[in-house]
């Protein structure tokens, strides 16, 4: 069952990738830099690190981003990842 799931995972990533090339969708760095800076990942928002009373802090996360343990830890370049892939996703579920 797991190596079914894994396989069904690929193929449909795969197809989405061929969805989003045919279309030309695309993230710019513009929007991936906004996003990364206004829109954290779920694990990001969740994490108590950057909560304040319980909800998403995210003056803290800013902080967090600027700081240079964020840049040791590769966070900046995990994010970029991240929202290179999600924002073409989100437009193309959008259309």
């Amino acid at each position: 069952e797991l190596a079914k799931q894994v396989f069904d995972e690929l193929v449909n990533d795969v197809l989405l990738r061929q969805e989003l090339t045919r279309r030309g969708i695309t993230a710019t760095d513009q929007e991936v830099v906004a996003a990364a800076q206004s829109s954290p990942p779920p694990e990001f928002a969740q994490n108590p690190e950057f909560q304040t009373n319980g909800q998403f802090d995210p003056a803290k996360y800013q902080r967090y981003l600027a700081s240079p343990v964020a840049r040791q830890q590769g966070v900046l370049t995990f994010l970029e990842n991240y929202y290179r892939t999600e924002i073409p996703r989100q437009k193309l579920f959008a259309q």
